[in-house]
């Protein structure tokens, strides 16, 4: 007598009990997949924080495979770099690896901004044009290029660059002066090129600062665009 196979309703209470228990499996390990992340995420807060004050922290296997894992790479980069002396040093070595691995990364973007200004406030000019790019420059690093320029004596068509910046309808920082007295000693600043800056200061409504640079203009010159500031 053939025998009887198991019935439909056992089968399905085995599937249940199957998938019942590999739903616990799953549970648990997603359970434990959340718990790693929290500790991870952890441990790169704090790691980070410390590289904020230039603290060196340990890094464990779970750190480095964290995928914010680059941008505390970079931070501690950034602390080295605004540390670093001298034309060029073993952070700079780094940054170039960093920034060689990181390729089109935002992170890259952000580090070689800071790579900059790190080589400018060194005045290590030769490197800085070397590694500069125009998707990282700010007004700073635009002017600081130009003050490159004028360290390495680089000045074909130096004069008509700095006159370009120079005609901006905002203040241009600090970084961009010695620029400007480098084409003021050149004689390529006359007084018809700083009304026309002062004319751009009033239409962007920089008032304040049209009339400082008003400042350097013959009276005569200054009168009329000193009266539009009013």
């Amino acid at each position: 007598m053939e025998r009887e196979g198991p019935r439909p309703w056992h089968r399905a209470v085995r599937r249940l009990a199957a998938a019942c228990c590999l739903s616990s499996v799953a549970l648990a390990a997603i359970a434990d997949t959340e718990e790693g992340l929290a500790a991870v995420r952890e441990q790169f807060r704090a790691a980070y924080a410390a590289a904020a004050l230039g603290v060196e922290t340990a890094d464990d296997d779970a750190l480095r495979a964290y995928v914010l894992y680059p941008y505390l790479r970079a931070a501690r980069l950034d602390r080295a770099l605004e540390r670093a002396q001298g034309s060029w040093n073993e952070t700079d070595d780094a940054t170039a690896e960093f920034l060689a691995e990181a390729g089109d990364a935002p992170v890259a973007l952000l580090l070689r901004r800071a790579w900059l200004f790190s080589l400018a406030r060194r005045a290590s000019w030769e490197a800085f044009l070397a590694r500069y790019e125009t998707a990282a420059a700010t007004p700073e690093l635009e002017c600081q290029r130009l003050n490159a320029r004028i360290a390495r004596q680089d000045t074909a068509g130096l004069a008509e660059d700095i006159r370009a910046r120079w005609l901006t309808a905002f203040r241009l920082p600090g970084e961009c002066e010695p620029a400007f007295q480098w084409l003021r000693a050149q004689g390529g600043l006359p007084a018809e090129l700083v009304a026309q800056r002062v004319e751009l200061l009033l239409d962007s409504g920089q008032a304040s600062f049209a009339r400082t640079a008003a400042a350097r203009l013959p009276a005569e010159t200054a009168a009329p665009l000193l009266e539009r500031a009013q």
